[in-house]
């Protein structure tokens, strides 16, 4: 078999996901005999109680198919925001519908337009469709550049993926960036607005993308139960969308896309919002030691340095460190040297996430974020 002609063409340009690394990887490496996986912004509190029973009762059903068109679940999530159900869909993870979305949109010639670094999934679709891939830098702030996107639209553009909050920035775009945004789209552009982050951003910080949603909108919105609600291991993600795009993407999504349990633990999690309002509660809390202390680390560095804090901000120090206002569930650390700082910290157990010009902590336990701390101070200091 002659497997290099074998394949599409484009599947030459393209490189596999890599997850962050596992436990079991850096065990070999690791000077710490307790480790903390803060790589793949996961929730370190699990499901929620209630999901967990729920999946605990449907243990014994497994031998039969699930729902194919997850009445329960897209019942559940109509409630829940007020969205007909007619324009709900369901997948294997939100990035599946990625793929769907794209697979129904995209054909050569076509463009599509993001800003960069952010999720590594949107390259893959738009190459594998043979579209052109614009990346516009973020800004100085790690925030997408609307004003640049609006501008670098062509006849050839199809579509535009936000991905908000960014990943790996972790920012947001505003309420006022978005409504002037959302006016200078032709409405014949598919706004594709990835929320897998959305449940931990201040609801202040950013717009309420359901509020420009309509049947007759160009926006789908992308969100996930992999992130907040913990249950990233059953991979369950759903869209809100106009009712046509929902049903070309029904035309082409695997039967039984969606697992019984992943359809159970689901429809739990989004009916108990006490549960999902503690653990906001618990993440912003996490959040702010990991600000303070990171502020904190920074003092410490510019009298090392003997520099100003906003001097290492800028660049023009001896050293660089600064982070971006995140609205996520992981902080993005700018910072010098930061493939060898990433190494030794593997080297003390903690495993983080190497981006372009830094690194991506997820905010994980009380425990593993006082162990992240005391590495990169111990490390930098």
């Amino acid at each position: 078999m002659d497997w290099e002609n074998y394949f599409i063409k484009q599947i030459k340009d393209l490189d596999p996901y890599k997850q962050g690394l596992q436990k079991k990887d850096v065990r070999k490496i690791a000077k710490s005999f307790r480790l903390h996986k803060l790589s793949s912004n996961e929730s370190p509190y699990g499901p929620f109680p209630s999901a967990q029973l729920a999946i605990s009762a449907g243990l014994s059903n497994l031998s039969e198919y699930c729902d194919g068109g997850f009445t329960k679940l897209k019942d559940a999530i109509s409630k829940r925001y007020n969205v007909d159900k007619k324009n709900i869909s369901c997948s294997n993870g939100s990035v599946e519908l990625i793929y769907f979305i794209a697979q129904v949109s995209l054909k050569k010639g076509d463009e599509v337009i993001t800003c960069w670094p952010s999720f590594v999934t949107y390259e893959t679709v738009v190459k594998l469709a043979k579209a052109k891939f614009t990346k516009i830098p973020l800004d100085i702030n790690g925030k997408f550049n609307l004003k640049k996107i609006a501008k670098s639209i062509s006849s050839k553009t199809k579509m535009i993926f936000l991905c908000n909050p960014n990943n790996p920035s972790g920012t947001v775009i505003t309420k006022k960036e978005f409504e002037k945004f959302y006016k200078s789209v032709p409405k014949d552009i598919l706004i594709l607005i990835d929320e897998a982050y959305i449940e931990f951003a201040d609801p202040d910080s950013t717009f309420d993308s359901l509020k420009y949603f309509d049947n007759k909108s160009n926006i789908a919105i992308l969100r996930t139960f992999s992130k907040m609600y913990g249950l990233a291991g059953l991979r369950c993600g759903y869209c809100f969308a106009p009712e046509e795009l929902i049903k070309a993407i029904d035309k082409v999504r695997q039967p039984f896309n969606v697992n019984s349990l992943a359809q159970k633990a689901a429809c739990a999690s989004i009916k108990d919002t006490h549960a999902l309002n503690n653990r906001i509660k618990k993440f912003r809390q996490e959040k702010e030691y990991l600000l303070f202390e990171l502020d904190n680390l920074a003092v410490k560095l510019a009298i090392k340095y003997d520099c100003l804090v906003s001097e290492l901000k800028a660049g023009i120090a001896p050293f660089t460190f600064y982070y971006y206002d995140t609205q996520a569930n992981f902080i993005f650390i700018c910072l010098s040297d930061f493939q060898n700082v990433n190494k030794k910290l593997l080297e003390k157990g903690v495993i983080c996430r190497l981006v372009p010009g830094g690194i991506r902590i997820t905010i994980g336990s009380t425990v593993a974020n006082k162990a992240v701390i005391k590495a990169l101070t111990e490390i930098l200091i």
